[in-house]
């Protein structure tokens, strides 16, 4: 996503299937996702894609506009993509873990096991 982030805007929109492909890894994502169960990644997939994405996605701006439009234009895309692109990634990501998680059986075995102090581990 950092890819098509960056691709996006050194193309000002125009990037054809890097979009179909960005969007099935996502899709992808989402059913790993609700396969295992790991719900807290709906939230922290999103955030962490602006993590990684945020200084290469400014660069991207400052490198293909004059510099005082690429200061502007790559804090709004910095700021207010990230609001976005987190909203349509979580809404994505949503979209295929709850089916997933639904039609996939849960585990035989608890995520969590506790022994006490005279239990012998398998």
């Amino acid at each position: 996503m950092t890819v098509y982030a960056c691709w996006w805007i050194a193309s000002d929109g125009h990037v054809g299937w890097w979009s179909i492909l960005a969007v099935t890894f996502t899709l992808l994502l989402g059913m790993v996702i609700g396969a295992q169960r790991h719900f807290t990644s709906l939230i922290t997939a999103p955030l962490g894609l602006w993590l990684v994405a945020a200084l290469p996605v400014y660069i991207t701006s400052l490198w293909h506009r004059p510099f005082l439009a690429g200061v502007v234009h790559g804090f709004f895309d910095v700021t207010f993509g990230a609001v976005a692109v987190s909203l349509s990634l979580a809404f994505l990501l949503c979209l295929i873990a709850i089916p997933v998680r639904l039609l996939v059986p849960a585990r035989s075995r608890p995520a969590v096991e506790i022994f006490g102090p005279n239990d012998i581990r398998p």
